[in-house]
């Protein structure tokens, strides 16, 4: 008995370092070894040479975002000639189709889905009536820098490249850059997937696919931006680019509550598409199906091993080997309640907040895990509340 609690425990602790630790210092150096970098830089290439582009957002209820958002995307560097804009209103009940159809553009149109049938879903449905040659996916809230379409677009002129995703830029309320340790750990661990060809999810905020080798789920999902791009790579095997130039700007909620409510429904999407993504999981898919259960898969189970740990940990306390670890378990947790205590206005109380994001991330996970068992992971969203500071065209 002693034997399988202690194997419940360290296979536990192996996939906790594993997924936070061993895997993103692995990709990273390998990646810089490998050194199979592809060009990132700017690509001169005139505008009769683009291709067509569709920005496609979700809307719902999204009248204090929609009109700069559309401001925004017509002051990028695009040619008007090429460039549509598409919002599909999932069941908007404000005036947002009022004001997209009111917008002074002929290149905006409006699919106007009367019931609410989930963000992923609106985006298929508005995908049937797109022609051009490029989809871009975004978000009503977000905000593109001035290339980010040229930048995005001019990549797919390679025929081998089916998806490139942006860089996000993470901001506070006041504009100023919000990146926490976690986003910039990620980052980097995006980036040494993309130099190496992995997909394992992009951002919603900034992502295009080839419109032909767009793949509908069969089945519900939330999390778009998982599931779409790696679809289109597993079933058309074609090559993905991060385009760091191409920058969207994302304001992080203003309340913890918030915040918390995001991580909850992604975390419920996350369960939501693991049925729909095991094709691309399978051993036949080598390093990519091994990056995407490192990443992605393993994070999602990771409160799970948090409890195994926990719990077994506490069944082997009276051993001395192992009441030392359980002392440091329950350091970790009374840091992360001491970081949730205070407010982060210095470097050693951010310090402390670093447990804290962890451990209500995971929080988040095993909620939005229950949401899905008990049937309550429905497909419909509420946007995430966020200020609407991308008013100004200087921006």
């Amino acid at each position: 008995m002693i034997f399988w609690i202690e194997m419940i425990l360290w296979i536990s602790v192996l996939g906790l370092v594993h997924t936070y630790l061993i895997y993103p210092l692995s990709i990273i150096a390998f990646a810089h070894i490998a050194s199979k970098k592809r060009s990132r830089d700017h690509l001169v290439v005139a505008d009769s040479e683009l291709p067509s582009v569709t920005v496609l957002i979700a809307a719902y209820n999204a009248e204090a975002h929609i009109s700069a958002r559309l401001e925004n995307l017509f002051r990028c560097d695009y040619p008007q000639d090429r460039l549509q804009i598409v919002i599909a209103s999932d069941g908007s009940t404000d005036n947002t189709v009022p004001l997209v159809r009111s917008f002074p553009n002929k290149n905006v149109h409006c699919v106007e889905i009367p019931d609410r049938i989930g963000k992923a879903a609106a985006l298929v449905r508005a995908m049937e009536s797109i022609e051009s040659e490029i989809v871009l996916f975004t978000d009503a809230s977000t905000h593109f820098s001035t290339n980010a379409i040229r930048a995005m677009a001019s990549r797919f002129l390679d025929p081998s490249v089916g998806i490139v995703s942006g860089r996000v830029k993470m901001l506070d309320e006041s504009g100023e850059s919000s990146e926490g340790l976690y986003w910039k750990l990620e980052s980097l661990v995006r980036r040494a997937e993309s130099e190496l060809g992995i997909l394992t999810g992009v951002s919603g905020a900034i992502y295009g696919v080839r419109r032909s080798i767009f793949v509908a789920p069969n089945r519900p999902t939330t999390n778009d931006d998982m599931v779409f791009p790696i679809l289109a790579k597993h079933h058309h095997e074609c090559e993905f680019l991060l385009e760091e130039s191409a920058v969207a700007e994302v304001v992080l909620p203003s309340k913890s509550q918030q915040e918390f409510r995001r991580r909850r429904r992604i975390g419920c999407g996350a369960f939501q598409s693991i049925g729909l993504l095991l094709p691309a999981l399978m051993p036949t898919c080598g390093v990519s199906a091994f990056a995407l259960l490192s990443h992605k898969v393993l994070r999602w189970f990771s409160p799970f091993l948090l409890i195994s740990t926990l719990v077994s940990n506490v069944a082997l306390a009276w051993n001395p080997n192992y009441e030392s670890v359980l002392m440091l378990q329950t350091s970790g947790y009374l840091l992360a309640w001491i970081g949730w205590q205070l407010k982060p206005h210095n470097r050693i109380v951010r310090f402390f907040r670093i447990g804290t994001n962890f451990v209500v991330m995971n929080i988040a996970i095993i909620a939005g895990f229950f949401d899905w068992l008990a049937a309550r992971g429905s497909v419909t969203w509420e946007p995430t509340l966020r200020t609407n500071q991308f008013t100004s065209p200087s921006r």
